[in-house]
């Protein structure tokens, strides 16, 4: 067990049991841990498995995930900082992945340090992927800081840990690594450590926590408001969009604005090329504490193009934070009365992304967002970005891409030689009409 390590024994006198023993030892203050500021939203953290089990004391229950899962995580969306947290290099994951890593984020952390350091580091962690085995149930059970555990294959309880809302889990489909590495068959053979490093992204997917991150919301009460009575306005009709590419732009239909207008015809309200990770975005406006998503599929044809969704929300158009991860088998509908419903949490959102995980098409037919105005009243929320910034951050990856200028015309009655100059002139304010 973890706790056969030899940085561990000395802390009790017989092997605990559970991982829950760790909890005890560091209630009981045999770490005096110093407490830091927690990491952002932005900043990854990732725990890899190392050390004995590389080595002379191999245990068969402790296979750890392939490099692809890790890979996978990283790949959600752009990260403000990635740290790895691990032991020694004896994972033959490491190296890669920290050189994966760097070619994705400017800011790229090892740390490898004391077991107390180690911790102490884990523990201001909000994003935190996981590795295999006893260690990170118990220091996500007793964070405070940590929102969002990304996990493989294991079973994560979150019931123990109120602060965190969601667990992104990855599976294999295939079922290869389960049953070559994670079914208590663990012997560290040249073989194992050779498909750690080469298993195939492209058959693993993303599972959910079906308590408590996807969850239909039907009424929530926030405070003395009752979002039942207060928040049945659909805040996605016709506000402004932009997608990734625009299919057929010459053609009426195509552009993003179609999956919003409030007209579900069964068909596509928008559709982009094909491209790698396809998306379509919307500003709401102004910050809102989202409750719930709709997302209603096209019913004509091409219904499975959508399954490997992803929905993302930000309150500046730069950082995204993962809000939910459809599994790829999941084939959800639209007005057939089986649309994908979202729990967004009561996470604060101006701007929601859905974004697909592979190269494919991406269109749906409408899309509905429902929450309540946030109130910065009463609150230590400070945004200092003013509406120029805010909207040039929309607008950005258009730019420089004149096949979607349709879409910017459209919706600010400005010409892209007219964004480009107000976006280079920081003392030009943009019209309201642009936002």
């Amino acid at each position: 067990m973890f706790f056969n390590h030899k940085t561990l024994a000395p802390l009790s006198k017989t092997t605990p049991e559970h991982y829950l023993n760790m909890i005890d030892l560091i209630g009981a203050g045999a770490f005096n841990f110093q407490h830091s500021e927690p990491l952002g939203e932005q900043d990854l953290v990732i725990h890899i498995r190392s050390g004995d089990i590389f080595k002379n004391n191999v245990h068969l229950g402790y296979g750890q995930p392939p490099f692809s899962f890790y890979a996978k995580i990283i790949e959600l969306q752009s990260w403000h900082s990635i740290s790895l947290v691990f032991e020694d290099k004896s994972n033959p994951i490491i190296d890669p992945l920290i050189d994966f890593c760097r070619r994705r984020c400017s800011q790229v952390q090892e740390i490898s340090g004391d077991l107390k350091s180690d911790i102490e580091y884990l523990l201001r962690a909000r994003k935190l992927v996981v590795s295999n085995g006893t260690f990170c149930p118990a220091i996500a059970l007793i964070s405070k800081s940590l929102n969002t555990v990304y996990s493989f294959e294991n079973e994560f309880s979150i019931k123990y840990n109120p602060n965190i809302s969601q667990i992104v889990r990855v599976v294999d489909r295939q079922g290869v690594y389960k049953s070559e590495i994670l079914s208590s068959n663990w012997q560290n053979t040249e073989l194992q450590r050779k498909l750690m490093l080469e298993y195939p992204t492209n058959v693993l997917d993303f599972d959910s926590d079906n308590d408590q991150q996807i969850k239909p919301t039907k009424k929530t009460n926030i405070g003395s408001i009752n979002i039942d009575q207060n928040a049945n306005t659909n805040l996605a009709l016709n506000k402004p969009t932009v997608q990734s590419s625009i299919y057929g732009a010459e053609k009426h239909g195509y552009d993003p604005h179609g999956a919003c207008n409030g007209k579900k015809t069964r068909a596509f309200g928008f559709c982009t090329m094909k491209e790698d990770r396809p998306w379509w975005q919307i500003d709401l406006q102004r910050n809102y504490e989202i409750y719930e998503i709709k997302i209603y599929n096209r019913m004509d044809s091409c219904q499975e193009r959508a399954s490997t969704l992803n929905v993302l929300l930000s309150q500046d158009a730069l950082n995204w934070e993962l809000c939910y991860s459809n599994p790829q088998d999941n084939l959800f509908g639209g007005i057939d009365g089986k649309p994908l419903i979202v729990n967004g949490q009561n996470r604060l959102a101006r701007y929601i992304r859905l974004q697909l995980r592979d190269n494919e098409y991406f269109h749906l037919d409408e899309v509905e967002i429902y929450g309540i105005p946030f109130s910065a009243k009463g609150s230590n929320f400070k945004f200092n970005q003013d509406e120029t910034t805010l909207s040039a951050n929309f607008y950005g990856d258009l730019l420089d891409n004149l096949e979607l200028e349709k879409q910017f015309a459209i919706q600010t009655g400005l010409s892209f030689s007219s964004m480009k100059s107000l976006v280079c002139n920081p003392k030009s304010k943009l019209s309201k009409k642009t936002i």
